[in-house]
């Protein structure tokens, strides 16, 4: 028995280009922070001079101070040196800042800047000793407990800002790594990765600020950003955007094969209109409900497995009936079975 049902009208998600986006006490001053001096693009960007979140440079690269030095020790000392090493914490506050009274100190690679400040050295991060945050504005490290750590390329995070890009006032300002340059400040990402928060999330869709964000390398993998790996040509050899991995590209729309669904990351179908900008994946298709809906109508709808496009509806195909989640034919269903809550299931009889 053919049993028509009524949908709603789910339309293909369009794909979008995705390269647009302490207070010391006697153990010394606090770090000099400034977290977002500059945008571009929409991408947040660091301070000028010295690593974003780290404040401006004030001393040498080897971390020598405006004051009496840190004689005695070490000005090389990295965390990989071990125990005669003491990087984080009240032993690292060794750069001596007379001028500022008995006792006040910085810590290594960083200088005894202007009021309380102690800027890090340019190349160099503050962060705080227990969990590697960031020293922030908003999120200041206290006392002893921070010390100015090497920046280098790696995961999410301050550290992770190693690019240096002109700031658009003659200065430069530091992008995470496989970041682009623009004039002022960050513009994206390098071919091959996207810009995204620690969280996971496309910075189009949620403005990233630092240091909470960085260039994610595109891979297969779940919903997300990162799983953009499909790269959809322009026609004059660059490419206008990205859809899943799976996917394929067809015009401004991204489609997905037999057996799979344009789904968001929470697996609803983006025909209902509730995919944002790089939130949403080719989805394997299965049991009754939402990613059931496999099958693109004209008119660009979605009808479940095993039924075909009917003047605007669905209709489940021969030898197969139309039911409900419940197991309910529709038929039988007070007013029907309304999509996504209906599939086409084999005629018993």
């Amino acid at each position: 028995m053919f049993v028509p049902f009524s949908i709603d009208r789910w339309l293909a998600f369009p794909f979008v280009a995705a390269l647009a986006a302490c207070a010391s006490g006697t153990s010394g001053p606090a770090p000099t922070v400034s977290s977002s001096a500059g945008t571009s693009g929409g991408r947040p960007a660091s301070s000028a001079g010295g690593a974003a979140g780290g404040g401006t440079s004030g001393g040498s690269s080897g971390g020598a101070s405006t004051g009496s030095g840190d004689a005695g020790f070490d000005a090389g000392c990295t965390p990989g040196d071990g125990g005669d090493c003491p990087f984080c914490g009240a032993a690292n506050f060794v750069v001596r800042c007379g001028i500022k009274g008995i006792g006040a100190t910085c810590p290594r690679h960083s200088s005894c800047g202007p009021g309380d400040g102690c800027p890090c050295d340019e190349g160099y991060v503050a962060v705080r000793c227990g969990d590697g945050g960031a020293c922030t504005d908003s999120n200041p490290c206290q006392g002893s407990d921070w010390w100015c750590a090497p920046v280098e390329p790696g995961g999410c995070g301050a550290l992770n800002f190693t690019v240096p890009c002109p700031d658009g006032g003659g200065g430069v300002t530091y992008c995470p790594t496989h970041a682009s340059c623009g004039t002022a400040g960050c513009s994206g990402c390098q071919d091959g990765y996207v810009d995204e928060s620690c969280g996971g999330e496309a910075c189009e869709a949620q403005p990233c600020t630092y240091p909470e964000w960085w260039c994610a390398p595109r891979q297969a993998g779940p919903c997300g950003p990162q799983n953009f790996t499909v790269a959809c040509t322009d026609g004059d050899g660059g490419v206008s955007g990205y859809c899943p991995t799976n996917g394929s590209c067809d015009g401004q729309t991204c489609g997905c094969p037999s057996g799979d669904v344009l789904a968001n990351c929470a697996d609803e179908p983006c025909g209902l209109g509730s995919c944002d900008e790089d939130e949403f994946w080719c989805a394997p298709a299965g049991g009754c409900g939402a990613l059931n809906y496999t099958i693109q109508c004209p008119g660009n709808y979605y009808c479940p497995s095993h039924s075909q496009c009917v003047d605007g509806n669905c209709q489940c195909a021969s030898g197969y009936e139309a039911y409900d989640c419940a197991g309910v034919l529709c038929s039988r269903v007070d007013g029907g079975c309304q999509a996504p809550d209906v599939w086409c299931l084999q005629d018993a009889g």
